[in-house]
């Protein structure tokens, strides 16, 4: 039982170390950044998003008249 978590630690150390050295030596791949193009189709599609504004229902009399106007 000790000798299975030992070999599970030191993987683990190994497993830690690699990611270091990786990381160290500028292997990290970052995603592309965003297209200008991409940013102004979001902002287009977030305005949309936005809840809309409460407004005032008019409602109209039996005389088609609004009522409190």
């Amino acid at each position: 039982m000790i000798t299975v978590l030992q070999g599970g630690l030191l993987e683990l150390d190994n497993k830690i170390a690699e990611a270091i050295q990786s990381l160290m030596g500028g292997e990290l791949n970052l995603p592309d950044p965003v297209n200008p193009l991409q940013q102004i189709i979001m902002n287009m599609i977030q305005e949309k998003m936005k809840p809309i504004p409460e407004q005032e229902i008019m409602i109209k009399d039996a005389k088609g008249k609004f009522k409190g106007a």
